[in-house]
């Protein structure tokens, strides 16, 4: 929390200097010019992004024309946005974390990211009226993403849900009442220690590329991290399936 790569490059620097030589793979999430690795920035989205795909295939969902509703619109909420966008889907509503905004026909997502680049709020976002940040849990939709900070879907919420598929893409963002909640309803819900996985593979191929002193093309990045997290997918879902129990589990 509340640390980017300058701050990494400065733990590696301080270990490097106590062992007398660089020691780049001490820590990940440097900069590129250190020994970082390209792809970082998405790397948690893409991973989203292809459990979603995963996901909306096993229930039968088309994901052009999907509706998607999104709580937390930065970084993360922002780039799943964009390759959801590309993907077909519409982008309905969108939170932070203070206001929400809506918009049944779609909001243009290039527009969206590059008024919350600017201003950092989605207040007065254009072509989108505003609602209750409380609301947009209970938008008509396919795909909820919730994208931003703990226990934003509490039990309170979760009946009025309306969304086939609920996307973790935060760290906890599901009590476990609610969770119990959408279960029962029949909602699929994917859990974040799988959805947000393609930070902690990103690290992984950061410090592989560390140790082996060669580092790889985005296109390569993108390559690996997609099939492992597809790979990672499907051997949950297989055991779901197997085990009869929820994806969580």
């Amino acid at each position: 929390m509340n640390t980017g790569s300058q701050t990494m490059a400065w733990i590696m620097d301080t270990f490097s200097m106590h062992r007398g030589y660089t020691m780049a793979g001490v820590v990940t999430g440097k900069p590129m010019a250190v020994g970082g690795t390209r792809g970082r920035r998405e790397s948690t989205s893409r991973g989203a992004f292809r459990c979603i795909v995963a996901a909306a295939h096993e229930s039968g969902l088309s994901l052009d024309g999907a509706r998607v509703a999104i709580q937390g619109f930065g970084r993360v909420g922002s780039i799943l946005a964009e390759l959801l966008d590309a993907a077909g889907a519409r982008v309905v509503a969108i939170a932070d974390d203070r206001r929400a905004v809506a918009n049944p026909a779609g909001i243009p997502v290039s527009a969206a990211v590059d008024w919350m680049r600017r201003r950092d709020s989605v207040a007065g976002m254009p072509d989108a009226e505003p609602i209750e940040r409380a609301d947009l849990f209970g938008v008509d939709c396919d795909l909820l993403v919730s994208a931003g900070v703990q226990n934003q879907i509490t039990a309170e919420v979760a009946v009025g849900i309306r969304a086939r598929i609920v996307v973790e893409a935060a760290n906890s963002p599901t009590t476990l009442d609610a969770d119990a909640i959408l279960r029962d309803r029949g909602v699929t819900v994917i859990p974040d220690i799988l959805c947000t996985a393609g930070a902690m593979v990103l690290g992984y191929f950061e410090w592989v590329q560390d140790m082996q002193s060669f580092f790889w093309s985005e296109a390569e990045v993108v390559s690996q991290l997609n099939r492992i997290m597809d790979d990672a997918y499907a051997g949950v879902s297989a055991m779901s399936r197997s085990r009869k129990v929820h994806l969580r589990a």
